[in-house]
């Protein structure tokens, strides 16, 4: 490859029928899928190396002079393809984004065995720990935890507790 293809990329679209596909002439070392419709497809190259990839996936390999392009889905694709030779980067933010606000920790308080943590639509996570006092595990929907032991739930529904009254379980909660 000579010093003058450096930097060479080119920008394919393709439409490629389920079960089939396309042969494109193509001299590089590089190719990144843009986009595919949401679906995959496999690169082949004319090396032999061969990539199962999706938008925004591609990779760096051997010189090429031809890619081959196929499609094993069930529906047609529409195949977005830079290659060449070079490197293409896309910081580009695509679909519906929202930030989350900043996320705190506030107590719920120490639940008994046999109680029930409230549930709490904004809440993001639960964080529990067994008290070290405790005689013996409490449970948190039927899984054990031992005394002092600290466990994470992703959860805002209401969540049981089991175990003898007299262990506690201190409750937090990040919302």
């Amino acid at each position: 490859m000579s010093d003058s293809n450096r930097g060479a990329l080119r920008d394919y679209v393709l439409n490629i029928e389920p079960g089939a596909q396309q042969l494109v002439q193509a001299v590089g070392e590089y190719f990144r899928v843009t986009d595919a419709s949401g679906g995959r497809v496999t690169v082949e190259t004319s090396r032999g190396d061969s990539f199962e990839v999706q938008g925004g996936e591609g990779a760096r390999v051997r010189p090429f002079d031809t890619l081959r392009i196929r499609n094993d889905s069930g529906v047609t694709l529409r195949v977005r393809l830079i290659a060449g030779t070079g490197e293409f980067e896309s910081n580009r933010t695509t679909g519906s984004v929202a930030l989350d606000a900043a996320a705190t920790i506030q107590a719920v308080g120490d639940i008994a065995g046999g109680e029930t943590i409230p549930a709490n639509p904004d809440r993001r996570q639960l964080v529990m720990r067994a008290s070290i006092n405790n005689g013996q595990a409490v449970t948190i929907a039927g899984l054990p935890i031992q005394p002092g032991d600290t466990f994470e739930l992703d959860v805002t529904g209401a969540v049981e507790v089991g175990g003898d009254a007299g262990d506690v379980l201190h409750v937090a909660e990040v919302v």
